[in-house]
Parts: structure tokens; C-alpha cells; sequence
């Protein structure tokens, strides 16, 4: 695939030469972050966000991009100018299904990369990546952080699957430097499993960019209310990949039985997203009697905008980490209510900044929908509650962080 725009310095990676990533001078800290692919997801916005280095830091720190070229439905993040000052490099072969012949030759494209560039750090995110990635770099002797935004295990994998996800990451981890967790449930979870010491891991939350002030933010709700002419509206929203993780059967027969209520001539839903599921969701909408009442948006760029005009955020999925939608709601002043899945609980704390519910469960969405819905003055105080919470979860402090974990690394190799 050819790059779409000048923003994204994208090539096949095939340097003749010894020569430095975007000619730097030497002194200068080289990390490769290497992800799956740049679909649009939570993984890939933690990498760009740490990618894209203050000005004032670029001459001590240049990063390059390594990811899979996969293609997925909807748009993807090859398809924006959005790494200005970043190398992004496709890897041949990098695909996320299990494929032995495709693993190996991306392991062998990434160990040939590696010694021809020679970064100081490798940085790996997402399953396949992270497996890949960190062999790659253990054989050309290069330190190596790995992310783990949710382990490869989920509620949903069985037995023998989880075993060997357990088995591969405990392994994995000895020649890890640093273990980097977006949520304290990963930790915990990691270290029940016997993945590392306490001391390889990192609690690095994964920021977003935050709203100036309340006035900023009810001028947005205000703009992106009139844009999808819900002025008049009881907006509920979600904005999620389509898949079986984020689970919108669930969310779409909560929403039929809100129907049924007094808030039924009001209501309204928009889904934000793309993905394998679409078919599915559109059949269950038809089904439930639900074509009144959800507009399905598509892939939105602007997704983090869109969020500003809903009444209620909601976040259905059976498993994550701590998903970046949830802190986007709460940085638009938007009240949320949420699975209480892997690490949001980290960031909503019920009744009191959000409200959680059971994974899978209908009629406890639909009462938590409902309650908000009929309760002006309660959406407004857990709203206010999270849009301080959310301070703490800006992206400049994730940048800072994880600059201050690569030079660390970088000078004792470990990290400790």
C-alpha cells in the first residue's frame, strides 16, 4: 500500500545502510514501537499519542512506527496524516490471526529490520506485536517494553487457550525489560498469573487530550447536538468497534426495553464504529423494532467530538482494559455507565463519578440507562465528579511518562 499522505513517512523499511531513522545525530534516543496494525482501536491511540514527541524533544528523541498493513472495515489510522515527525514503517507479513508461515515471516522481516536500524528500544503493544516484537528484539540484543492493553486471554477463551496464553507470557516476560499496564486489574491480573516480578511492571494510564474548561465543553455539546439534529433528544451513545468484545446485542436489548418506557418518545441511540458485526447489529436493530430509535454513525474521525452531544455514554463490552471512549465521556462532561470489566473500575467508582453494571447483563443496563435518563440533577453530578477524575488521565502526562520509562531503559538495558 502506498502512504495517503505526506504526513505519514511510511516506507517498506529496506534501508541499504546503517544509517539513522530519519537522519538523526547520533546521541539521540532511537525507539521502534511496534504494533499489530493500525486499525482503530485503543492500542493504536496509545501508540501515536507516545509517538508523536513534544518539538522541543525531537532532537533527543526519534521514534518509528512498525505495524502489520492488514486491512480492516471502515477507515484506518495509514489513511490519516496524523504522525507528523514519526516513521511508519508496514511489516510484510504482520497479520492479527494466528498464521505460522505469515508469524514467521514477519519474526524474520523484524529481526532483519532491527539490525539494520539499530533502535535503543523496542516498544511492543498488542498481542501478535507483542510476541513477535519482543523475540525479534531479544535475538539482535535490544532492550524491550511491551504494553498490555488486556491480556490475550478473555472471559471467553477456553481452557486449553488460556493456558497457553499463560505459558507464552510468562516466557515472554524474562526477556522483557519493562511490563507496562493501563489499568491496575492487568497488574494484578499478570501477577496471579506468574507474568513477572512486581518490579517489571509500570502503571502508564492511557491519556487523551482534555477539554480546556466546562464553557468549551457545553459549546461542543451545543455545535455537535445541532450537527445530528438531536437538539429535541434523549441521546444515549456508544463508541466502539463492532465486534463480540464490545457487545451491542446487549446494549440494543437494553435500549428495547428503555423503549418501552416513558422515555421511549425521546430516545435515541448513536453507534460510533465500524467493524466485522455491522451485518449483526443492523439484523437485531430490524428485529427489536429499533430503526426509530439508533442511527448508526460509522467510523467518525471526529469520534471524541461526537461524544460531546450524547446524554449518556455507554460501554457494554464483556472484556477490556480501561477503554479510552469512557475517559473521553467523562472529559466532554458526559455521565457514563459501564461494564464493570477489567480496569474501569480504576476510573468509575459507582455512584459516584459513573455508574457500572454486570457484563451481559440487559436489565441492568436498561435500568442504569433509565435512572440517568429520568434524573437530570444525577447525570450532572456524576458527570462533574468524572470530568475532575479524568484530569489526571491527560496525554501529556502519558507522553512524559513513557519518554521517562524509554530513557530509563535505554541507559541500564532492564530499566532497574
Amino acid at each position: 500500500m502506498a502512504a495517503t499522505d505526506a504526513g505519514l513517512n511510511r516506507s517498506d523499511g529496506s534501508r541499504p545502510d546503517d544509517s539513522r531513522p530519519n537522519g538523526e545525530e547520533p546521541g539521540r534516543l532511537r525507539v521502534a514501537q511496534v504494533v499489530t496494525s493500525l486499525a482503530h482501536g485503543g492500542a493504536q491511540e496509545t501508540v501515536l499519542g507516545t509517538s508523536r514527541v513534544p518539538v522541543e524533544r525531537r532532537g533527543q528523541v526519534s521514534v518509528n512506527v512498525l505495524a502489520g498493513g492488514e486491512q480492516s472495515q471502515g477507515p484506518t489510522l495509514w489513511d490519516q496524516p496524523c504522525l507528523d515527525g514519526v516513521g511508519v514503517v508496514e511489516v510484510p507479513s504482520l497479520v492479527r490471526s494466528l498464521s505460522p508461515l505469515d508469524d514467521i515471516r514477519a519474526l524474520r522481516w523484524l529481526i532483519r529490520w532491527l539490525r539494520t536500524n539499530r533502535p535503543d528500544v523496542v516498544h511492543t503493544h498488542s498481542s501478535k506485536a507483542g510476541v513477535l516484537g519482543r523475540l525479534a528484539a531479544f535475538v539482535v540484543g535490544i532492550p524491550v517494553v511491551h504494553t498490555v492493553h488486556g491480556w490475550g486471554s478473555t472471559p471467553v477463551s477456553g481452557r486449553v487457550a488460556r493456558f497457553a496464553v499463560v505459558g507464552l507470557e510468562r516466557a515472554l516476560a524474562r526477556i522483557t525489560a519493562r511490563l507496562v499496564v493501563v489499568g491496575e486489574s492487568d497488574r494484578t491480573q499478570g501477577l496471579e498469573w506468574g507474568v513477572g516480578s512486581p518490579a517489571k511492571y509500570d502503571l502508564i494510564r492511557s491519556g487523551i487530550s482534555l477539554v480546556d474548561s466546562a464553557a468549551t465543553a457545553a459549546e461542543l455539546r451545543s455545535r455537535m447536538r445541532r450537527q445530528l439534529d438531536v437538539d429535541d433528544r434523549l441521546v444515549v451513545g456508544m463508541v466502539a468497534r463492532f465486534s463480540r468484545q464490545k457487545d451491542h446485542e446487549t446494549l440494543l436489548r437494553s435500549l428495547a426495553e428503555v423503549a418501552r418506557t416513558d422515555l421511549g418518545p425521546s430516545l435515541t441511540l448513536l453507534l460510533v464504529g465500524e467493524g466485522s458485526t455491522r451485518d449483526e447489529i443492523e439484523a437485531t436493530i430490524n428485529d427489536l423494532g429499533l430503526r426509530d430509535h439508533v442511527r448508526l454513525l460509522g467510523h467518525r474521525p471526529d469520534a471524541a467530538l461526537v461524544v460531546h452531544a450524547f446524554d449518556i455514554s455507554v460501554t457494554s463490552s464483556r472484556w477490556e482494559g480501561l477503554p479510552r471512549t469512557v475517559l473521553e465521556a467523562a472529559a466532554a462532561g458526559v455521565p457514563v455507565v459501564a461494564t464493570d470489566v477489567g480496569s474501569v473500575g480504576d476510573f468509575i467508582e459507582h455512584e459516584h463519578n459513573g455508574l457500572l453494571v454486570a457484563p451481559g447483563s440487559v436489565s441492568g443496563l436498561a435500568e442504569a440507562i433509565v435512572r440517568l435518563g429520568l434524573d437530570h440533577r444525577l447525570r450532572s453530578r456524576l458527570a462533574d465528579a468524572a470530568w475532575l477524575r479524568v484530569r489526571s488521565f491527560s496525554d501529556e502526562e502519558m507522553r512524559d511518562r513513557t519518554l521517562r520509562l524509554w530513557f530509563d531503559v535505554a541507559r541500564s538495558g532492564s530499566g532497574r
